[in-house]
């Protein structure tokens, strides 16, 4: 049962541990299914501190972007946060959702209905204009990893950008060309950048690497391309395989159900916190050490349709759900379908 007074986290938590037993599909399975899931990205209208602009979550991973930079917290058995800065750029560049999706998050924080957010709705990306002349910004990506694109516009100069890290110990590149990045919690990589352009509707690879520049900062070193042409420059995150497990920001699926229509519905508990102060301190809108989530996803498995958060300042948790066939609560104070429609 959920022990609650209504406290909202961060949305789209996908990477549970499930810790009960399935008939139909094992829980290695379902676990596959959600960590495929896209990331989401919300638009922040009061989720968090009032210079993020879009917000997302992803395997043991939250995401905050602002103007200005990008910061994972990143949990494990020791939480980090990672600040991603662009040296020189447009410091208030256009910034956007695309790509809408049908789910919506529900935040319910504190005992004054004024100020909880209804609906807050879902992109597959975020996208910055003119982050520096003539250059485009795209952040997007799935629950294990995480992807940024540049678009340098036709005879930009890609070596304008310069990426400069806060939260490292040391900062490296790999034999293979991938970004090492040495923190406190082990190593953060960033793939060798794939770097094409389109012609008459193909891709032309293009010669690239990461390329180390002085006080920490870090370019890309681009070999011969058609300048008259847009360039687009794609690094890949990949967070889960070098933060294997669950550390103690962890989240877990404790019930799972589905309807006749196959719709998923999970509830368990999360130990995420809300955005990273600049001291390192997490935020803890919810007061306890713990969370409760419901979570509603579609038969393919692939659309988050609904997510909700709980708290109090105990320690809450979602322990049952129990559907009829139309994906209706028959739990007696759990009224699912109602809550879902707010």
């Amino acid at each position: 049962m959920i022990n609650c007074r209504f406290v909202c986290l961060l949305t789209l938590l996908a990477g549970f541990v499930f810790v009960f037993p399935l008939a139909a599909e094992s829980p290695q399975a379902k676990t596959e299914k959600f960590g495929n899931l896209p990331l989401v990205f919300e638009p922040n209208y009061g989720q968090t501190d009032s210079s993020v602009r879009f917000l997302s979550r992803g395997d043991r991973y939250g995401l905050f972007l602002t103007e200005t930079e990008a910061v994972m917290s990143l949990s494990g058995p020791t939480p980090v946060m990672l600040r991603m800065e662009l040296e020189g750029q447009n410091p208030h560049p256009r910034i956007s959702g695309s790509g809408a999706q049908p789910g919506t998050s529900q935040y319910f924080k504190g005992t004054d209905p004024s100020k909880w957010q209804r609906s807050v709705p879902h992109f597959l990306k975020v996208d910055y204009q003119d982050i520096y002349p003539g250059i485009d910004l795209t952040y997007y990506g799935n629950q294990r990893q995480l992807e940024y694109d540049f678009t340098v516009g036709p005879h930009a100069n890609p070596k304008a950008i310069e990426l400069k890290f806060s939260g490292t110990d040391r900062i490296e590149i790999g034999d293979q060309g991938d970004l090492i990045l040495h923190t406190k919690a082990g190593e953060i990589r960033h793939q060798h950048p794939r770097i094409y352009q389109s012609r008459d509707g193909r891709e032309v690879p293009v010669d690239g690497e990461f390329v180390l520049l002085d006080s920490g900062r870090v370019g890309f070193d681009i070999g011969n391309y058609d300048e008259g042409l847009p360039l687009v420059i794609d690094p890949k995150f990949i967070y889960s395989t070098y933060f294997g497990g669950v550390g103690p920001n962890g989240d877990i699926g404790i019930d799972l159900k589905v309807d006749a229509f196959g719709t998923t519905y999970v509830t368990g508990y999360t130990s995420s916190k809300d955005f990273f102060a600049t001291n390192l301190a997490p935020a803890s809108p919810g007061g306890g050490t713990l969370d409760a989530f419901v979570m509603r996803v579609d038969a393919t498995g692939s659309t988050v349709l609904s997510a909700m958060y709980f708290g109090g300042s105990l320690e809450d948790e979602g322990h049952r759900i129990a559907l009829d066939d139309l994906g209706t609560s028959t739990l007696p104070g759990i009224p699912l379908r109602r809550i879902f429609r707010l």
